[in-house]
């Protein structure tokens, strides 16, 4: 009925989950850019059985399943490729918002209707789904749209890269060294090119205050640290070298992408992209490209991060690691530093069948 029931109904829920808090502060801080394209990579137990799937998913159509009380999936369609390669999902998010408004000096619920279109994609061979949701808090529900069919089961959450085994770096997160890695490997090969970086948003890792007294230990919550990056790469920025050394988890980056659509005219775009590690989902959002959005694009970062998923770290990371351990004792960037990242020995990575090229087919 007041302002203050209301905050004290929103500490009891996120009374001990600080990143939670932290991250719906710093949204608000923030803002958020134009991602038009979104795509939520979602880990499977095993690669599905398409045809299994299709008769499970078949047997649902036009029915609905409450994935939590009083939101709604309500399936609609179910299609396989032409080439038995791909299962498409479509279907439909239901469910109310209820936001606090003052009328009169008396504080109502105003119940707002969703209604989000939501595309599965299963791929022959894939132990991944890709799903369009726009809402990260809606991929546990889409995990059990799945388990629904009784054909498909998702793995709970992703799986991180073994640690590096020089003893330098083996304590690092090595989510956060993957995505160097991606970095290095893929986006700095063929057309595309890491333009620069603008934001990189961490989870500092868990830790406990030492006893006292024979006492239990007090616990430290994880911390949400933002560091806008203001066009300096991730391997060049002190705060963020820093970051890294400390063990923290790069969970989410956003960047700028060049890629090259005429070498002979030296045309190019510029795209901003949103790279998530999320616990449950890999995200890939990406922004407008000139006039409009490139599909095309988008649909070959997934391919890349997808294939990048479950790729082990290489032992050619080490001289950037060894620059990100140098530049974590820095207070600042030095002028004319080189830029590490840039001018290390890149290796194209190897296509496997059509999971690099550009298409315009089925993939996601």
């Amino acid at each position: 009925p007041t302002k203050a029931a209301l905050v004290k109904a929103l500490s009891e829920e996120y009374k001990e989950d600080l990143d939670e808090v932290a991250r719906l502060t710093l949204k608000e801080a923030q803002g958020e850019p134009s991602f038009g394209l979104i795509t939520r990579l979602l880990p499977l137990a095993k690669a599905p059985d398409l045809m299994l799937a299709k008769g499970g998913f078949e047997s649902l159509r036009g029915h609905y399943f409450e994935v939590k009380p009083t939101a709604f999936f309500v399936y609609r369609d179910v299609s396989l490729s032409s080439d038995e390669q791909f299962l498409t999902i479509t279907g439909a998010m239901r469910s109310f918002q209820a936001m606090p408004v003052e009328v009169m000096g008396k504080v109502e619920l105003n119940p707002r209707p969703r209604k989000d279109d939501i595309t599965i994609k299963l791929q022959q061979g894939q132990k991944w789904a890709t799903v369009t949701a726009r809402r990260a808090s809606d991929l546990p529900s889409i995990g059990a749209v799945l388990r629904r069919s009784g054909a498909v089961s998702t793995a709970g959450s992703v799986a991180s890269p073994e640690p590096m085994t020089d003893p330098r770096f083996a304590t690092w997160d090595p989510r956060s060294l993957w995505i160097l890695d991606l970095f290095r490997r893929d986006f700095q090969a063929g057309a595309l090119s890491l333009e620069d970086t603008l934001m990189a948003n961490f989870d500092s890792p868990k830790s406990a205050s030492p006893k006292t007294n024979g006492g239990d230990a007090e616990p430290v919550f994880p911390k949400l640290d933002s560091v806008k990056l203001k066009g300096r790469m991730l391997h060049d920025h002190p705060e963020v070298c820093s970051r890294i050394v400390e063990r923290a988890h790069l969970k989410e980056v956003e960047f700028r992408l060049r890629k090259v659509t005429d070498a002979a005219n030296n045309y190019a775009t510029l795209t901003r992209v949103q790279l998530s590690w999320e616990r449950d989902h890999l995200a890939v959002m990406t922004g407008e490209s000139g006039e409009g959005f490139d599909q095309e694009l988008h649909r070959l970062l997934v391919r890349l991060v997808r294939s990048a998923a479950e790729r082990q770290l290489s032992t050619e990371l080490i001289p950037i690691l060894e620059n990100v351990q140098e530049r974590s004792k820095e207070s600042d960037v030095k002028a004319g530093a080189k830029r590490v990242l840039a001018e290390a020995s890149l290796v194209p990575p190897e296509p496997e069948g059509d999971e690099i090229a550009v298409s315009s087919g089925e993939d996601a």
